[in-house]
Parts: C-alpha cells; sequence; structure tokens
C-alpha cells in the first residue's frame, strides 16, 4: 500500500504543471495577430467568432471579431472568449 502512495505521489508531481497566467504586460499588448483579425465591413464575408480584448488605455474590454481559420489563441494572451473572463484576468490589474 505505501508502494502504491508512493507512486501516486511521485507520478502525481511528475505530471503537475504550472497552468498558463494572465500578467499585467500581457493585458497592455493587443493582439499581434492583425491577419486574424476580421474588419467590421467585412464580417459578413469571412467566418468569425466575437472575442475580447482588454484595452489599456480606456481600461475596459472590447469586442474583435477573430477569424475562424486562425484557431484559438493561446490560453497566455489578450484574446478571451468572453467578457466576463476579459474583466476577470485584466482589469484588476490597471
Amino acid at each position: 500500500m505505501l508502494l502504491v502512495w508512493l507512486f501516486m505521489c511521485v507520478v502525481g508531481v511528475s505530471v503537475y504543471r504550472v497552468e498558463a497566467r494572465v500578467t499585467a504586460e500581457i493585458c497592455q499588448v493587443k493582439p499581434q495577430e492583425k491577419h486574424c483579425l476580421i474588419e467590421w465591413t467585412v464580417r459578413d464575408r469571412w467566418p468569425h467568432q466575437e472575442r475580447w480584448v482588454y484595452d489599456w488605455r480606456r481600461r475596459n474590454c472590447h469586442t474583435i471579431r477573430w477569424a475562424d481559420h486562425c484557431g484559438a489563441p493561446k490560453p497566455d494572451t489578450n484574446n478571451f472568449a468572453t467578457e466576463a473572463e476579459c474583466n476577470n484576468e485584466c482589469s484588476g490589474w490597471a
């Protein structure tokens, strides 16, 4: 029984990973993938999803149109699925 517990502890520690965290610096950087941002005037021509980005200067979140061909953004970027997630991650830094 002790061996099983020891094995689980060792395996548990080895597969433990640190989750990506959004920092104040990340909240200040707008998405760099300009080819993934769909302009308002052509929104009907390209498949996209609405996402949220924190505007550090204005201290609020606003929507962007993220092209479907770009896939999901990395979890440690200023690009969020919901307004609530955007505010939770970035508004506390400002």
